[in-house]
């Protein structure tokens, strides 16, 4: 969904005259502001290598066990450098996953464009979700930011601002969908990217606990049919 660097916020790629659903979240001031100067101190050329090590150790160990040390020890980087340029753990965090979360809705903005067939697109959309949920180390730092957002109001804002970027894009294909004819002329385009993203993330979740029964095709599948019988008539 979005087309610029992972050094900050991308803006969210919905199409021109597009509403986000009832109940977004806008950032706040102060929360921009506490963002902007993170990014600014955590700088330099071996940020990236910085922030996907740390997301890796993150997903791997969990947030509550993730060191300095460990980031340090997979990157050369000096543990007196990290503190410096993040701070505490918790910021850390924040950096890892917004890095992690803009290269993954960037892919995500290139699949919607890739596609003008509203149903095309919107098992694009599906399908790049539940490749994510194969993704285990992505999936699991997810699940460890939104453990953590539960609690903290400026992760749980990013993370509305995360699935609000979903959902309007979701939205917009369904909204779409029913213009052209396509889709059921009653359904609701807000409501019907909330079911498709539950849909999304329940079957992604059967992937990561991997049940005897789960495999990624069985669950493109299950996702494919049960998107298609939301939306077609």
């Amino acid at each position: 969904m979005r087309h610029d660097s992972a050094e900050g916020h991308p803006p969210p790629a919905t199409a021109p005259g597009t509403v986000l659903p009832p109940g977004s979240t806008v950032r706040t001031a102060k929360t921009t502001t506490r963002l902007a100067h993170r990014r600014a101190r955590a700088g330099g050329a071996d940020r990236q290598l910085i922030l996907r090590a740390a997301a890796e150790i993150i997903a791997q160990r969990g947030l509550d066990q993730t060191r300095y040390s460990d980031v340090s020890d997979r990157t050369g980087v000096p543990i007196s450098t990290l503190q410096y340029r993040f701070g505490s753990l918790k910021d850390l965090l924040v950096a890892a996953f917004d890095f992690v979360s803009t290269e993954e809705l960037a892919a995500l903005e290139r699949a919607v464009a890739a596609e003008a067939d509203p149903l095309r697109q919107v098992h694009m959309l599906s399908e790049y979700g539940v490749g994510i949920g194969e993704n285990r180390d992505s999936w699991l730092l997810w699940l460890e930011f939104w453990r953590a957002a539960a609690r903290d109001e400026e992760l749980n804002a990013r993370s509305q601002e995360v699935q609000e970027t979903w959902r309007a894009a979701m939205a917009a294909a369904v909204h779409r969908g029913v213009k052209a004819g396509i889709f059921r002329p009653d359904i609701d385009p807000a409501q019907a990217a909330i079911l498709m993203l539950a849909i999304i993330d329940g079957v992604s979740l059967a992937l990561i606990v991997a049940t005897p029964d789960s495999n990624a095709e069985l669950a493109r599948r299950l996702v494919r049919e049960g998107i298609e019988r939301l939306v077609l008539a």
